[in-house]
């Protein structure tokens, strides 16, 4: 996938991104339907780019159910709250909806 198309790289040219990224901590990860990409209740500090496939935002409550407030596809970003708040805790846990790639930048 390339950067330029994705929420937060939008307008910005593919070698200038990729100049950015090296300033930059970053990580693919690739992750398995159902599993948990970001746990609530632990600190972040990277943003999430999904790369391929989707993820879901899932907030519990006391009784341990599960609600769906989000959904990020591919392009979409999440956690960037999180990431420039530094030793913030994740109150809701991201979950792959399906297979996914993800780009965490620190």
């Amino acid at each position: 996938m390339k950067l330029s198309n994705t929420q937060l790289f939008r307008g910005i040219e593919e070698p200038k991104i990729e100049s950015l990224l090296g300033c930059f901590e970053t990580k693919e990860i690739a992750f398995k339907k159902g599993e948990y990409v970001l746990k609530e209740g632990n600190p972040t500090e990277y943003i999430g780019i999904v790369l391929s496939g989707a993820v879901i935002i899932e907030l519990s409550d006391a009784w341990g159910n599960n609600s769906v407030i989000s959904g990020v596809e591919k392009g979409g970003a999440f956690a960037e709250a999180y990431a420039c708040v530094p030793g913030s805790l994740m109150l809701q846990h991201v979950t792959a909806y399906e297979k996914s790639e993800i780009l965490f930048i620190n």
